[in-house]
Order: C-alpha cells, then structure tokens, then sequence
C-alpha cells in the first residue's frame, strides 16, 4: 500500500464489542462514523473488532486512534489490554471530558496537543 510492504489492511471498524454496527455518512461526505449520525445517511453494515484484536503485538511504540465519535468506547481496551509507549487521540469536543477521565490513571501521562472548537488532539505516554 502506497510503496510500503509492512501495512495491512482491516476491513472493520474498532469498538468495544465485536459483531456488526451501522456506518453512517454525513451527506456532504465530509464526515463518517459507525453509529448514528445526526443528519446522517445509513451507508451499510461494518464488522467491528476490538482494539486489543487488532493489535496483538508484543509491543507497539505508537498508536494513532481516530474513530468519529467512538473514543470512549474504544479508550478502556487501549490502555488495559495493548503494550504501547506513545498515543495520539483525536477526539472530537463532545468527548473530551470522558477521555479524560478514561485517562486518568497512575500510569498514564497525558497532554492535550491542540484544542479547537471541533475537538482535540491527545497524546499519552503509558508508563510501564
């Protein structure tokens, strides 16, 4: 993919639960997201997997998570089940204070990078 023989592609969508969710688009197809979307059209059906099912390294060092809405949902099995040094969460501005309190952990170090009105972006440090 792009010139890079180390990626691999998933056809699913991360969350908490395994199973099937809907996928939504906004009609100016400048946003998406599993789960329902206000003023959203139902596009189809999406295997969903969890995180720690996806990732099944030993270790990983960086974790880059962008999931339209679902953060809190995918944040616990992040940090409980995956080895990894370094996160970066965009996380849109509904969410914020659930992420943080996600987050607040002894062995979590966190930092908001950028605050916008839309949203923020996270990056933490898991302390082993």
């Amino acid at each position: 993919m792009n010139g890079f023989s180390n990626v691999v592609v998933i056809e699913a969508a991360a969350s908490d639960v395994e199973g099937d969710a809907e996928f939504w688009m906004h009609p100016k197809g400048d946003m998406s997201s599993v789960g329902r979307m206000w003023g959203g059209i139902r596009l189809t059906k999406v295997r969903t997997v969890k995180l720690s099912k996806i990732i099944n390294e030993d270790h990983v060092r960086l974790v880059k998570v962008d999931v339209e809405g679902y953060e809190d949902r995918i944040i616990p099995d992040l940090l409980d089940n995956i080895k990894f040094d370094y996160a970066l969460i965009e996380s849109h501005a509904s969410h914020g204070k659930c992420i943080c309190k996600l987050m607040n952990r002894a062995n979590i170090e966190s930092r908001v990078l950028r605050v916008s009105a839309t949203g923020h972006i996270l990056w933490i440090n898991k302390k082993v």
